[in-house]
């Protein structure tokens, strides 16, 4: 993290800027201490507070002419046992509530520096659900961006919209708000923070928490920055033996494994479909139409290339159905009344997608969104 005015320009204008001249930054950020705040088998969380000074060349304090700069931040960091993610949180005092522009934020604002091993990176933005790689100077996401090496791939994810941009070729800069906690969403328990430090006891004036999340060569980037956005904690699947050996332990299931992994998979809408023409079969109960649970799925391509897509789900397929990603067809407002199988057949391409056992194949464009309707049968065999 580092003060306001103490970070390498983003545009070059002439000689006087360039890493050379953030030597010359008026503040500078010192750590004052450092406590553990929470240890166990399967979690820790470590607390950091500092202040932002002015720096030796600086006869005077940080730029007395705009008194709610901050002077002082409180940043934890939480490490989960056996997780790929480093949470981080941070907060300021005093609270600056006059709004800025945005270069004008850059200067009086601090930031979250991230630094890489290689120069130029490959940055990939968080962009509607998508990565979309992106070289401008400054991008703004709304879950974050992922930084790809040829070693390893970082992911920042942000609970909120954030400005970022690069500086130099190593540093990725994050602006911070340092508004006060009613205008910021409340992320000591969206995020598992369940530890309160004694900054928090003193009646101070803070500005809210903000939170990220580092992961480390996860395999959905995006599907672990929106589980992070929505503060739902990642709960540990127990492991159930009667002998205490893991190499014993009872297997583990799957619901839904999609393939390849840069796949994002949504549930729309679940609901039943009805088999009218069932009913005239002679292995189906007399005058009972057959009835199918239906899962109405939002499978998006998040990555910038086609693929031949898979779903593979726990128990056998009976049918599937591409519709349009207009079509809402279990929901009651869209006057579709009840869904029959022939219906269903009238508004999709039934041919687009196959079915074999527990497994739906399709192709799947470049950054495409598709619709399917996936049905099983009822009390049927897993």
């Amino acid at each position: 993290m580092l003060a306001p005015s103490g970070k390498i320009p983003s545009e070059g204008s002439g000689d006087n800027s360039g890493p050379a001249q953030t030597a010359a930054s008026n503040w500078t950020t010192q750590c004052t201490g450092i406590k553990t705040l929470h240890e166990s088998r399967g979690c820790a969380v470590v607390e950091l507070t500092g202040t932002f000074e002015p720096a030796v060349a600086t006869a005077s304090g940080p730029d007395d002419s705009h008194p709610n700069v901050p002077r002082r931040w409180q940043a934890q960091y939480r490490l989960d046992r056996g997780s790929r993610r480093l949470f981080y949180r941070v907060r300021f005092s005093p609270v600056a509530e006059e709004g800025l522009a945005i270069e004008e934020a850059w200067r009086r604002r601090p930031v979250l520096r991230v630094a890489t091993a290689e120069p130029t990176p490959v940055v990939r933005a968080m962009m509607r659900e998508k990565l979309v790689r992106t070289s401008a100077r400054s991008f703004q996401t709304s879950l974050g961006y992922v930084i790809d090496e040829d070693e390893r791939a970082t992911l920042i994810a942000s609970e909120s919209s954030t400005i970022h941009r690069r500086s130099g070729d190593r540093f990725f800069d994050s602006l911070l708000t340092v508004d006060s906690a009613d205008k910021i969403a409340n992320g000591d328990t969206r995020h598992g923070w369940d530890t309160v430090s004694d900054d928090a006891k003193s009646g101070e004036a803070w500005s809210g928490w903000q939170s990220f999340a580092f992961g480390f060569d996860v395999k959905h980037p995006v599907a672990a920055a929106k589980s992070f956005a929505m503060g739902e904690p990642v709960w540990a699947v127990p492991i159930a033996s009667n002998s205490g050996s893991l190499a014993k332990a009872s297997p583990r299931g799957w619901l839904i494994h999609p393939s390849p992994s840069s796949l994002d998979v949504q549930i729309v809408d679940v609901g039943r479909v009805r088999d009218s023409g069932a009913a005239e079969d002679s292995d189906a109960k007399q005058g009972q139409p057959r009835e199918l649970m239906a899962l109405h799925l939002r499978v998006i391509q998040t990555a910038s290339r086609a693929a031949s897509a898979s779903l593979r789900f726990c128990r056998d397929v009976d049918s599937v159905y591409e519709v349009s990603s207009l079509s809402r067809p279990f929901r009651r407002d869209t006057g579709n009344g009840e869904l029959t199988l022939q219906r269903l057949a009238e508004i999709s391409n039934p041919e687009s997608i196959q079915q074999e056992g527990d497994r739906v194949r399709w192709s799947h464009p470049s950054h495409g969104v598709v619709h399917m309707v996936v049905l099983f049968e009822i009390g049927g065999r897993a």
